[in-house]
């Protein structure tokens, strides 16, 4: 499901995305680095990764 949402994000111009997670949600951040992500930070509860 992200993949098709970064495809359609592209479509309309989209060129960087920023996602979250908890730090305690591995498969949330197995999906996003699956795709691309790469860690920015984490800001308290939340790890911040950008895609594009």
């Amino acid at each position: 499901m992200l993949e098709l949402g970064l495809e359609k994000a592209r479509e309309h111009g989209v060129s960087r995305a920023l996602l979250t997670c908890a730090p305690s949600n591995e498969p949330s951040r197995r999906v996003i680095e699956k795709n691309g992500g790469v860690l920015d930070e984490q800001l308290g509860n939340e790890l911040r990764f950008w895609i594009g």
